[in-house]
């Protein structure tokens, strides 16, 4: 396979401040310069790089990028904070490359969906895309805090402490106390494993989580050394609260006014951060910087949890269909090939002729199409609710009565 394409491991992409990130370049070997897709992930580039075979087989090259301070990437790692100002610098690196055309489009999910938001708001000239699967909003209101503003313990510690474990492992952090413990990238690689069926048994986040409930135990939540030894920037989170300002300057939805890019969105039913992109389309559509950013939002919203890319959420299994919709990396449907090619090839035959969402309707199990989210209802049916003479409420009969007013 990979004999169809030149590969280019760790190459070091300078950053405004010296620092270098670690990059492997995929190039198909074709004649003349190339549209680049970008991928940037702190769970190792090496975990995502099948991801971009679609692409490469449509003739893009192909960056992947370890963040700051991420396995084989230099500096100093702070969650969020540093991914504009090196994902814009990243983009422009390559489209100066003599094999580039220019052209520079982002991909990935979770914290690699994330951080296109935030290179975006940075406003790199030759970004022209964005396609990011199960992305939060604002890390204040869907992340390190939620929607009602409530301290996510159990969200931001756990992942807090995964990271961390990460660097342990990769020798770029230390944490008394956290010798041991199972890092992000054993967990991703388990619960991988247990999703296509090659194992059942879930060692690594058992052990992940008795370490996270012992920290999330303690009072004052700041009681955590070993966190504040290796990772900082999480007693940050602890003392600014969900509507200080420090969260601003990566709050995406907040900043749409800023963000000059058309987006590609995909959200799951059953994912944790579904209101996170939903939340980001409508603040773009509403207030994005240019035209095309506006206008050029699409949503997609399948039957998926926040692993993506199957066709079942824990025991429910959607089949084939939950899969037609989703992104290039599925192998079933050719969406995102042909938003890529609309913005990034500018190619006249693949025009955005897509609804601005699709969804998928629980249990019609079938896909469904809108101008704008929520769905214009098809028309308003008055239910009315009776006391049954044992106190509960029924219908008689097990049929509706007549609707009246009370």
């Amino acid at each position: 396979m990979l004999a169809d394409y030149d590969v280019q491991r760790n190459v070091m992409v300078p950053m405004r401040d010296g620092v270098a990130l670690a990059t492997d370049i995929y190039r198909p070997r074709s004649s003349g310069p190339l549209p680049v897709l970008l991928s940037r992930t702190t769970y190792g580039k090496d975990m995502v790089a099948a991801t971009g075979l679609p692409f490469l087989q449509q003739d893009y090259a192909v960056a992947f990028q370890d963040c700051r301070g991420c396995f084989a990437s230099e500096g100093s790692w702070t969650p969020f904070f540093c991914e504009a100002d090196d994902g814009h610098d990243t983009i422009e690196w390559l489209a100066a490359q003599p094999w580039s055309s220019g052209a520079i489009g982002i991909f990935g999910g979770s914290y690699s969906a994330y951080v296109q938001w935030l290179a975006a708001l940075a406003r790199p000239p030759h970004l022209r895309a964005i396609s990011a699967y199960v992305s939060p909003s604002g890390v204040n209101h869907s992340w390190v805090y939620g929607e009602s503003g409530l301290y996510q313990l159990s969200l931001a510690l756990p992942w807090a402490m995964l990271c961390l474990a990460t660097a342990m492992q990769t020798g770029q952090a230390q944490a008394p106390g956290l010798e041991g413990c199972p890092s992000g990238l054993d967990v991703l690689r388990e619960s991988m494993a247990v999703l296509i069926g090659q194992t059942s048994g879930t060692p690594m986040r058992d052990e992940a989580d008795r370490r996270a409930n012992a920290l999330m135990a303690r009072r004052p939540l700041a009681d955590v050394p070993e966190l504040a030894t290796g990772a900082p920037w999480y007693l940050d989170w602890l003392t600014h609260d969900a509507n200080a300002p420090f969260w601003r300057a990566v709050d995406p939805a907040a900043l749409a006014d800023q963000i000059e890019v058309p987006a590609l969105q995909w959200g799951g039913w059953y994912d944790l951060f579904v209101e996170g992109g939903i939340r980001n389309f409508l603040a773009m559509r509403e207030t994005g910087a240019t035209p095309e950013a506006r206008t050029g939002q699409r949503l997609v919203i399948g039957p998926w949890c926040h692993s993506f890319g199957h066709d079942r959420a824990g025991d429910l299994v959607f089949g084939q269909e939950a899969l037609r919709n989703g992104p290039a990396m599925f192998g079933n449907g050719d969406l995102e090939l042909r938003w890529f090619d609309h913005w990034i090839k500018g190619n006249a035959e693949h025009p955005l002729d897509t609804p601005p969402v699709r969804y998928f309707v629980l249990g019609a199990n079938e896909w469904r199409s809108a101008e704008t989210w929520p769905p214009r209802p098809p028309g308003v049916r008055p239910l009315h609710l009776g006391a049954g003479l044992d106190g509960t409420m029924r219908c008689a009969g097990g049929r509706p009565s007549p609707a009246r007013s009370r």
